[in-house]
């Protein structure tokens, strides 16, 4: 049986792709569905890894007073090389991002997967170097999508980045870049909150980096 065929099978089993509120409940479904996929356990193992550094993450911005999805970045962590399963290089966002459609998770879960890489790759990017993309953004909006990007860089830098900078040496320059903004984004709401923690009654949305808008 393909890949294609048991992602497509096992879609029914996700509620009007619903995710359970406790994280380690939607982590449990996310290895469930992996090992349904079979997933090697190396990919299992790096994808297992970046969930639980997305989470922590997480939980450090939710603490400090912002609106975060732990549901929604535990899923799209643990999912977000899954289309390694059915492509390479830079072409598994896609494919990933297909296949937890298929799988039934919400869409706020395929654009992590969709947008995780190297920070954020951008038209202006895929057009400069003839990348085998379409010719759109894909680079990280939500805070939810930010913060798998940034894990995934924590966790295994070197091997996604250097494959993709060797593929792609051109844009050197520009990822590095992306990476540093998504960084100096996220870090200070990470560990330094505006109150200390627990003082704050109401979470607040994300407001992106500060002097944007």
């Amino acid at each position: 049986m393909s890949s294609t065929t048991k992602v497509r099978g096992m879609g029914n089993s996700l509620r009007a792709g619903r995710l359970a509120r406790r994280p380690a409940s939607v982590l449990a479904r996310v290895l469930d569905d992996l090992s349904e996929l079979r997933a090697p356990q190396p990919l299992i193992a790096h994808l297992k890894e970046v969930a639980q550094l997305s989470l922590a993450i997480g939980k450090g911005i939710a603490a400090n007073g912002h609106d975060v999805d732990l549901s929604v970045v535990v899923a799209g962590a643990g999912l977000h090389d899954v289309g390694y399963l059915q492509a390479s290089g830079i072409r598994h966002a896609l494919a990933g991002a297909r296949m937890v459609r298929e799988l039934g998770y919400p869409e706020s879960v395929a654009l992590i997967v969709e947008r995780h890489m190297v920070g954020g790759i951008t038209a202006e990017m895929i057009r400069r170097a003839s990348l085998d993309l379409p010719v759109r953004n894909f680079v990280p909006l939500s805070l939810e999508e930010k913060i798998v990007a940034m894990a995934d860089q924590l966790v295994h830098r070197r091997a996604i980045s250097n494959q993709f900078l060797v593929e792609c040496p051109d844009l050197n320059e520009q990822v590095a870049r992306r990476i540093l903004a998504l960084y100096e984004e996220l870090l200070p709401h990470l560990l330094m909150g505006e109150a200390p923690l627990g003082q704050r009654s109401q979470p607040r949305a994300w407001q992106g980096p500060k002097g944007r808008g």
